[in-house]
């Protein structure tokens, strides 16, 4: 009696993960096919190369990077990530980025392709966020995508940025703070993207 009970314990677990793993990938088809629709529209801010050099860093593109600004990206990772980015990184000045990949962790790297988003936030609080990030480097990447946290020994990409601000009481960049059946528990980076404390710049 005790063997057939534990069967049909075995049996509905399997039944509850196997819709749970549907459901999962389910969600991620529909945000995929409506990615068009949702990507940014480059006209909502006039972006020129002679923009004066306290507000900005010109990229070759024309955009005017600053400090603090997050570069989505999408890639390799689309098939896993919710939402039309897959990847962000944190513009810290000079050419560079901080980002946590698989492959390094969080680690700097050169500024590549990518839609520029902006805090909305001070220029200071936007230096302490950096200044915080800059620590963090050389920790591992974190594999658990469906929660985050402020404070910790690993950080995914866009985890990593959105615990910058909070740790220096900086705004929410969380569009979704709490659970949410698109992008679960965690930060993605089209939350990011889509916050309302955040704003489209263009694209690099």
């Amino acid at each position: 009696m005790v063997v057939i009970k534990k069967y049909h314990l075995l049996l509905v677990f399997t039944c509850f993960f196997a819709i749970s793993v549907s459901m999962v990938f389910m969600t991620h088809i529909a945000v995929a096919s409506s990615a068009d629709d949702a990507a940014p529209v480059e006209s909502e801010v006039s972006i020129g190369s002679d923009v004066v050099a306290d507000i900005g860093e010109p990229s070759s593109s024309g955009v005017s990077l600053q400090v603090g600004d997050i570069i989505c990206q999408d890639g390799k990772w689309d098939w896993l990530i919710p939402g039309r980015y897959s990847h962000t990184q944190i513009y810290v000045g000079n050419g560079k980025v901080i980002e946590s990949d698989p492959d390094g962790g969080v680690h700097y790297s050169s500024v590549s392709n990518g839609w520029v988003y902006r805090v909305s936030t001070s220029s200071s609080k936007k230096a302490s966020a950096v200044s915080w990030i800059k620590g963090k480097v050389g920790l591992s990447y974190d594999w658990n995508l469906f929660s985050k946290q402020v404070t910790g020994s690993r950080y995914y990409c866009s985890e990593l940025d959105w615990a910058a601000y909070k740790a220096v009481g900086g705004p929410d960049i969380d569009q979704n703070p709490g659970w949410s059946w698109t992008y679960y528990g965690g930060v993605a980076p089209t939350e990011i993207a889509d916050d309302g404390n955040t704003y489209y710049v263009g694209a690099l």
